[in-house]
């Protein structure tokens, strides 16, 4: 999971985005986003993240991929 600077997001992100940015899977984007209930919106006709969910939910994996290293950090490099 990358390190994020907020203030230099982006209004909107979308799921692909997203993922790049957070440097994750869609399928841990989406485990995320159910485990924190921080859900995509639709906005002109794109599903994805505005800025306020973006951090939200960076800030609650990021926090959970620092506090357990033995789970948050096992990633694994087929599932990308």
């Amino acid at each position: 999971m990358n390190y994020i600077v907020y203030h230099d997001m982006e209004e909107f992100y979308t799921i692909k985005e997203l993922c790049f940015l957070f440097g994750i899977s869609k399928e841990k984007l989406k485990a995320g986003s159910e485990r924190y209930s921080v859900r995509p919106e639709k906005i002109e006709g794109k599903y994805g993240f505005t800025k306020v969910l973006a951090r939200r939910l960076h800030n609650y994996m990021y926090k959970e991929y620092i506090e357990n290293p033995n789970t948050a950090h096992n990633e694994d490099p087929w599932n990308d």
